[in-house]
């Protein structure tokens, strides 16, 4: 819980997941599973960009240093570390 809620800043408000990713100075990235509402996420954060992939659901909509994303069943969205 330390990675998700930590470094990669995992809060829920209202009904949605928001992100706001740090990367550790000696780290080259770290990655993670998150079931939530019926989907699984899987996170994967590095130096450049973080990645959210839908792996199960049909439909997801989180937010990624403030900004909203949705994704959908299988798709792949890249989003800026700054």
């Amino acid at each position: 819980m330390l990675l998700v809620n930590g470094y990669a800043g995992l809060r829920i408000y209202g009904e949605a997941l928001h992100f706001a990713p740090l990367l550790h100075d000696t780290w080259k990235g770290y990655t993670f599973k998150i079931h939530y509402r019926g989907c699984l996420l899987l996170v994967r954060v590095e130096k450049e960009n973080t990645y959210y992939r839908l792996l199960r659901g049909k439909k997801l909509r989180i937010f990624h240093n403030g900004s909203a994303l949705e994704i959908t069943d299988r798709e792949t969205i890249a989003a800026n570390a700054a």
